[in-house]
């Protein structure tokens, strides 16, 4: 017990005479804490109208239906399947009437009529059929007046042949030395043209090319050039309802 107690005092002892202990310093520099991202919660600023954008909506749709409608009266000019000659055909030495028309072999008569400024006695027409000449299959009638003013039945007096387009006939009962004659032709080949037909698919696919575009508008964040499109289709049923109102009530 006694070495015990000696010991404890032997540390107490130590303890009082040893040195305090070091003083620990921290050194060094404190950084900003810089927040990214947490900012964004503040309200997005609005997007200011975009006129160049909307008038180019509004206006671009017109603009491709009057180019539209414009490719329409050029083609109608310039491929006419239809063709009207008026000829007035001189009576030669054998009592034939005959015609040559400067025409392509793939056009085809519609009808023809006599049109003579003088009353007749006979009345012409053309009618597809196979009782004409090799070759020819069109063949020309006549009806003759009688006195009553009653027309017989129709005689056929001759053709037109497409492969020369030269059309001929023989009166059965008359003496005119010249008559003046009507025809329209057609031509079904350029009903097939490339171009008519490509034009009138390109008329189905307009609506759906406009919706795509006011889509297309909105999901690129193109908002303006999106309201134009629709004001420019708001814009079109209001004139189309100012139309039909005026025409009821100019019909009432």
């Amino acid at each position: 017990m006694e070495e015990r107690s000696k010991g404890v005092e032997a540390q107490h002892v130590d303890s009082m005479h040893s040195p305090p202990p070091a003083t620990i310093t921290l050194s060094g520099t404190v950084s900003e804490f810089v927040s990214s991202g947490y900012d964004s919660a503040a309200l997005p600023q609005k997007r200011k109208m975009q006129w160049k954008q909307f008038f180019l909506g509004l206006f671009l749709p017109y603009a491709v239906g009057f180019v539209v409608i414009l490719l329409f009266f050029v083609a109608d000019e310039a491929f006419d399947p239809y063709a009207f000659e008026e000829r007035v055909i001189e009576v030669n030495e054998e009592g034939y009437f005959v015609q040559e028309f400067e025409l392509s072999s793939t056009m085809n008569v519609d009808y023809c009529y006599n049109n003579e400024p003088y009353p007749t006695n006979f009345s012409l027409s053309c009618t597809f059929g196979e009782s004409a000449d090799s070759g020819d299959t069109w063949v020309v009638r006549e009806s003759v007046r009688d006195q009553e003013g009653n027309y017989g039945p129709n005689t056929n007096i001759g053709a037109y042949s497409a492969s020369n387009s030269t059309i001929w006939f023989k009166l059965t009962d008359s003496s005119a030395e010249e008559v003046h004659i009507a025809l329209e032709f057609h031509d079904p080949a350029v009903d097939d043209h490339f171009f008519f037909n490509a034009l009138e698919t390109s008329l189905c696919f307009l609506p759906f090319i406009y919706v795509g575009a006011v889509i297309f508008a909105f999901m690129k964040q193109k908002k303006s050039l999106g309201i134009g499109l629709l004001s420019a289709l708001g814009a079109y049923l209001a004139l189309l309802a100012l139309l039909v109102g005026f025409l009821i009530i100019a019909w009432m």
